[in-house]
């Protein structure tokens, strides 16, 4: 078996976007080794860190010559090269492209890279039997933490490091009251802060060796981290840097009805394609009145699945959604691009509905969407209501707001998708009446007003105290 040798898949970024608190530049300079299936480890080599431009290199040595060679990321396939005479390939994406490289506008870390022939047959990967990383990689992430508006002024920072086997991941937060702040991460307390004179860090290494460090035995990377006192969050963000276009993007939508091609005329659907703030992506197909049974979903004259219509008493529908993060057993991995191609919905030959998928507007263009459904009351409190609302306007303002009333006076937390993100005060207003609200801006500029750095879309809703729940919803997708 020939063998193959390859330098390490590195992302290097420099971003200038930062609290002034700590003067800090989001920076990420990641070198992964490669594995061959049979666990070989190989040569690396590390990127130079280029000033507000995000690369990504691959260079493979050793592999069949005049062979094209596919890069693929987290399942998808990103970029083919045809490798050398000497079997040598070299495959270079940017964040803004340059002759001889490729558009970079995914985000590789924390995926698996595999490099595969053209029978699909993987060469190289990063992925390792117990999901760590390959030995020799070496990771460093620094990003700034986003203040909610909770405490004006407050920032803090997060470090991640991986150096010879062993993960280092730092938090500091500064210009904050003394006193003690809980670090959460991904929904789970993970220590505590203590802050004096307006300053704090909490540290964990999975080396334990030193006895101030905590022990790391979790995976912070791409994990929301949240600092709260209470149930008020301070301080919000994640401990891979940010890159626009990467991790970092402007929401933007296109949504294009489908055509009805004759079959049936009462039928009707769209397909949309989505651009969250995060860069995930997601691609969703929807028909309407179509008779009831299994459809085949075609995009670019490709199958790419089945959608079944179903009748629930108030309407016939079916839709089928594709995206870059599944996380639902419902959803598909979007490992294509929809843009430009023309989506049908077919039953063997017939084509019953067709459309070609339009480009999702400039940068900062969305749909507008309003979405108010009234929370629904769990009996722990019979005269407790309320309601949730979430906006966005065709610009990507986005506001998210949930109201309560006749809920007993006290503080309640706000949970969305499990996770903690404000606290909602209770207040008596007069003649036996109580009520309290808690609202989220991407642009706070009301006293009040808390940074949106989540999509309440498809999320459970809750307010609760402690563990009673006592209003929930789940928010339209």
């Amino acid at each position: 078996m020939q063998r193959n040798t390859a330098t390490a898949v590195a992302l290097a970024l420099a971003l200038a976007t930062v609290p002034p608190a700590l003067a800090q530049v989001d920076t990420s300079r990641d070198v992964i080794p490669f594995l061959s299936p049979e666990a070989q480890a190989l040569a690396g080599k590390m990127l130079a860190i280029c000033g507000g431009l995000s690369r990504f290199n691959v260079t493979v040595h050793g592999a069949p010559a005049s062979t094209e060679l596919t890069l693929v990321v987290g399942g998808i396939e990103r970029v083919g090269v045809v490798t050398t005479a000497n079997g040598t390939a070299k495959f270079t994406l940017k964040s803004i492209p340059t002759p001889g490289s490729q558009l970079l506008d995914f985000d590789p870390r924390t995926k698996v890279v595999e490099i595969q022939d053209p029978g699909g047959n993987t060469l190289l990967t990063t992925e390792t039997p117990d999901g760590e990383d390959p030995p020799g990689s070496k990771v460093k992430e620094r990003a700034s933490l986003t203040p909610t508006g909770a405490i004006p002024g407050a920032s803090g920072r997060v470090q991640f490091r991986e150096r010879r086997g062993v993960k280092d991941f730092d938090v500091e937060i500064e210009d904050v009251p003394d006193g003690s702040y809980d670090l959460i991460v991904d929904g789970t307390v993970r220590g505590t802060i203590v802050v004096d004179h307006g300053q704090g860090e909490i540290e964990f290494s999975s080396g334990g060796d030193d006895p101030d460090e905590l022990l790391l035995d979790f995976d912070p990377r791409g994990a929301l981290v949240q600092v709260a006192q209470g149930s008020t969050i301070i301080l919000s963000g994640t401990a891979l840097a940010d890159a626009p276009g990467l991790n970092v993007c402007e929401p933007s939508e296109a949504s294009t009805p489908l055509a009805n091609v004759g079959p049936d005329p009462d039928a009707s659907g769209d397909a949309r394609f989505r651009v969250r703030d995060d860069c995930d992506r997601d691609f969703r197909v929807e028909a309407e009145d179509l008779p009831v049974g299994t459809y085949d979903v075609f995009v670019g004259d490709v199958l790419r699945a089945t959608m079944d219509v179903v009748d629930d008493g108030d309407k016939i529908e079916g839709e089928v959604e594709f995206t870059t993060d599944p996380d639902d057993p419902d959803e598909l991995l979007l490992d294509f691009d929809p843009i430009g191609q023309t989506v049908e919905v077919r039953q063997g030959g017939t084509v019953f509905l067709s459309s070609t998928v339009g480009e999702p507007g400039d940068p900062g263009t969305c749909g507008v969407v309003e979405d108010e459904p009234d929370l629904e009351n769990t009996g722990a409190d019979p005269n407790a209501d309320g309601k949730a609302r979430f906006r966005q306007d065709a610009d990507c303002d986005r506001d998210f707001r949930v109201e309560v009333e006749d809920l007993a006076v006290g503080t309640y937390e706000l949970v969305v998708g499990g996770i903690v993100r404000g606290s909602i005060d209770v207040v008596d207003i007069g003649a036996g009446d109580t009520e309290g609200e808690i609202e989220f801006d991407n642009e706070p500029d009301q006293a009040g007003e808390l940074l949106i750095d989540f999509d309440p879309r498809g999320q459970l809703v809750e307010v609760r105290q402690g563990t009673t729940v006592f209003l929930s919803v789940t928010m339209s997708s």
